[in-house]
């Protein structure tokens, strides 16, 4: 079976369980009716077909139960914790075949769980609210739509380097990754000046019962795609500059501004839809824990956002666990059970966050850098990220913070003593003469900070920039295939695509210029 015939029969799949997804959601239904047994009638009602596909992509970009509805951190744990968080930094698990992936060794399950979340639960049902606007000439849902499209696949674009994005639904080949970031581009540019025009017009609400992001709120979503717009230009500085630096000024010329508040960021909000945060149920299980780098720097700068981020440990010190434990020392990072070592400090009511207020202020940060008008000085955006990030977690003393001159510390291995030095001696404390590298490993650094745990864009920032410098995996499984002082530079396909679309998959191999292994870099890793 094709590519194309498998998208097919997922997307008729789709329109009989789009509505089962709001079972959850803000919308109630009475108890004798089966959401998953929706009528015409229903999906008819109140624009339901179009609110249904699109609160289903939004639960698709960061999955928080399992596929087939229940509610578990199952899925969340194989996609965003054993991939996104260990390779970005920020957590370690403590069972041995998740650690596989830390390892290099990437295992199947977790690669086809990610590629299909992609496909399954965003490009599907974007696909129908697409067919369904263009035959009823409605151009700001299909903006509002290519919106959520892109702030999901440029994460599993940026995780495999080719996949079907442009072709999707088309042919079974894949695009390159530099066609499809053109591609999302051009839709940003048109989401927003459709968004905008809409808006012009006082209409600034649009599906507010299925939108369990903003509200239905637009003003909201053009900050959000305009800020999104800058994170992919930034993506694009090493591999095409001048396209980059296009970009990012033409979002800071934009009346339309960024996210720059909590209020104002990509999350789903628990007054909108009723879920748990993933890691509050993980963390129970004992199978992650915070992450030897993260613990390092944290420890090193004295930072207040720790009582944030982790629960602490032995004498009230944070304590986490190597990334790359091997089978026979998982077992007694796990039982520590929290009594030595430091937990996630997650809680049930904390949100999902696509992106961060303090993000936009730090990508302006590293655009000044560089040399593009980003309507202000690196060193005042930093030191607004940082403020922002601080008051986004509720913690005090950013004023003290930025004038630290504290560096990374050295990571303490409570079991087994495999104690390791970061190899940063980067501070919190900006230096206006320093030179560009420095400032850039500066931005980077907290920027990493203040993202967590969104490990997904911590992973592709380090890649593009080197920074934050990571201790390295203790062991590599990877065969040789990735170094483990750089890190993996991406994530193979699934083996499933070989067998099913064998034509599709061996163009994304050509896409990417390399063999299908987690060394191979993706177009933006140009560094």
């Amino acid at each position: 079976m094709s590519l194309h015939d498998i998208i097919k029969s997922r997307t008729a799949l789709l329109a009989a369980v789009a509505v089962g997804a709001l079972a959850t959601s803000c919308i109630d239904y009475e108890d004798n009716v089966n959401p998953d047994e929706a009528t015409e009638e229903m999906m008819t009602v109140d624009n339901l077909k179009a609110g249904s596909f699109f609160n289903q992509m939004q639960r698709g970009i960061i999955l928080f139960q399992n596929i087939d509805g229940n509610r578990s951190a199952g899925d969340y744990q194989i996609t965003q914790g054993y991939f996104y968080d260990a390779l970005g930094g920020y957590a370690a698990a403590t069972i041995a075949n998740a650690e596989w992936n830390a390892l290099y060794a990437f295992k199947n399950q977790g690669r086809k769980a990610v590629f299909d979340a992609a496909s399954v639960r965003v490009m599907s049902p974007w696909k129908q609210i697409h067919e369904m606007a263009e035959a009823e000439g409605l151009a700001t849902l299909d903006a509002l739509a290519a919106v959520v499209k892109i702030a999901a696949m440029h994460r599993a674009a940026d995780t495999f380097g080719s996949i079907a994005y442009i072709n999707f639904g088309k042919s079974p080949n894949y695009d390159s990754l530099e066609e499809i970031y053109k591609k999302f581009f051009e839709e940003l540019d048109n989401s927003i000046t459709v968004l905008s025009s809409t808006v012009a017009t006082g209409n600034t609400t649009m599906l507010a019962d299925y939108d369990v992001v903003y509200g239905g709120d637009l003003n909201k979503w053009l900050k959000f795609a305009n800020t999104l717009r800058l994170r992919l230009a930034m993506r694009c500085s090493y591999a095409d500059p001048a396209l980059a630096k296009e970009q990012a000024e033409k979002s800071t010329a934009s009346s339309i501004g960024f996210i720059e508040s909590a209020d104002d960021r990509a999350e789903l909000r628990h007054n909108l839809i009723s879920y748990i945060h993933p890691y509050s149920e993980i963390i129970g299980w004992h199978e992650s824990k915070p992450a030897a780098s993260i613990i390092a720097y944290m420890n090193g700068y004295e930072d207040p956002r720790r009582t944030a981020y982790f629960t602490p440990g032995y004498q009230g010190g944070y304590y986490g666990v190597l990334t790359g434990l091997n089978t026979a020392n998982t077992t007694s990072y796990k039982d520590e059970k929290g009594t030595t070592l430091s937990e996630l400090n997650i809680p049930a009511d904390y949100p999902l966050v696509w992106m961060f207020a303090a993000e936009s202020f730090f990508l302006r940060a590293e655009g000044a850098i560089r040399g593009w008008n980003m309507g202000g000085d690196a060193q005042s955006f930093y030191k607004a990220g940082v403020e922002a990030s601080f008051n986004e977690r509720g913690v005090t003393g950013a004023d003290t913070y930025l004038n630290s001159t504290k560096t990374p510390g050295q990571f303490r291995d409570m079991i087994y003593g495999n104690n390791r030095n970061v190899s940063s001696t980067i501070t919190p404390k900006w230096d206006n003469s320093a030179d560009f590298e420095t400032k850039l490993e500066r931005i980077i650094t907290q920027k990493w900070i203040a993202m967590f745990p969104e490990g997904c864009e911590a992973w592709s920032e380090q890649r593009r920039t080197g920074y934050p410098k990571l201790i390295p995996v203790l062991n590599n499984a990877s065969g040789g295939t990735v170094d483990a002082e750089k890190g993996a530079r991406r994530i193979p396909f699934p083996d499933e695509e070989y067998s099913v679309n064998a034509e599709g998959v061996a163009t994304g191999v050509a896409n990417l210029g390399g063999p299908d292994n987690g060394g191979t870099k993706v177009w933006w890793d140009k560094k």
